[in-house]
């Protein structure tokens, strides 16, 4: 007998396991953690170098 054929013998029961996987899946979405302001971090990085003589300014040349 396959799946098939007893899910439609015995409607009841499939009916029943049906409504049991949607009641645990909604209970289960429901207690899934949910963040408002998700932590993250802000990555930044700051190259120095030296240039000796040079303005810090970035200096315009015509």
């Amino acid at each position: 007998m396959s799946l098939t054929e007893y899910s439609i013998k015995n409607r009841v029961i499939s009916w029943l396991f049906l409504v049991i996987l949607a009641i645990g899946g909604v209970q289960s979405f429901m207690d899934l953690g949910r963040l408002e302001d998700p932590a993250f971090t802000i990555k930044d990085a700051m190259i120095i170098s030296t240039y000796p003589g040079q303005h810090p300014q970035k200096s315009k040349k015509n």
